[in-house]
């Protein structure tokens, strides 16, 4: 995509010193305005972020992931995060800023030190150490969550559905239903106990919930601009990632 920033910046000389949110709004809304500019979409303008956030690392914050020129603010370089810049081309390049302070070493020590004293699932462990060791807490949440999804997926052979008379794998809550589902004529592919009774399908119901629940976040992480810098939150949602492969282990399919 490319706009003309001189133009944009004869209207809006602020324009650099707006959050992303309001730099979209006034992409969309004001900028559009003259006649010989191109009218952009919100969605068009929404996307363009958005391609920069998958390529940025997700341990960076992204407080700062707006269109930037001339100095960048100090924070991004003590915190880490990246700054968009327009080029004379009227193109766009990305600048990234890691965090390199001197802590590094010993933020890295104490997150080994909180991790080491859960007694995490070894897949849970295998998949999530490194990344929340170092500091990537986003990453190792995604990564757990999917892996989680994964193993329902390989324990139950893939399932499939047809769709205009092709096999189509399931997955999200599609997949879940077919799984642990209990209600009408589905028969579930894993219980978690002999569903002989009211309260035997309630319990069965309740931890597919738990199932359906991560697909939610795996898709919100994966998908939107989430930042997780919160070691505990992200412990949390470990070990509940822990817990359903601790299920899944004790409840094989039948």
């Amino acid at each position: 995509m490319q706009l003309d920033f001189n133009y944009l910046l004869e209207k809006k000389p602020d324009f650099y010193e707006l959050t992303q949110r309001e730099q979209i709004k006034y992409l969309c809304f004001v900028y559009s305005k003259n006649n010989n500019q191109p009218i952009f979409a919100q969605k068009d303008i929404k996307d363009l972020f958005e391609e920069f956030n998958l390529v940025v690392p997700s341990h960076l914050s992204q407080e700062f992931s707006n269109l930037t020129k001339g100095k960048v603010p100090a924070l991004v370089k003590k915190i880490g995060g990246y700054a968009i810049h327009p080029s004379v081309d009227r193109s766009l390049t990305l600048e990234l800023f890691s965090n390199t302070s001197p802590d590094g070493n010993e933020k890295k020590s104490q997150n080994t030190s909180l991790f080491s004293k859960y007694d995490f699932h070894p897949e849970i462990k295998r998949v999530a150490f490194r990344e929340f060791q170092d500091g990537y807490y986003k990453t190792a949440i995604q990564n757990a969550l999917v892996e989680v999804i994964d193993q329902v997926k390989n324990r139950t052979d893939n399932p499939t559905v047809e769709n205009n008379g092709r096999k189509k794998d399931l997955d999200g809550d599609d997949l879940m239903n077919r799984v642990f589902g209990c209600d009408g004529e589905n028969i579930p592919m894993i219980r978690f106990n002999s569903l002989s009774n009211g309260l035997d399908k309630a319990e069965q119901r309740g931890i597919m919930n738990l199932f359906k629940g991560i697909v939610g976040v795996r898709d919100r992480k994966a998908h939107l601009n989430f930042i997780q810098n919160d070691p505990l939150k992200t412990i949390e949602y470990l070990s509940l990632s822990s817990l359903l492969m601790r299920l899944l282990d004790e409840n094989p399919p039948s």
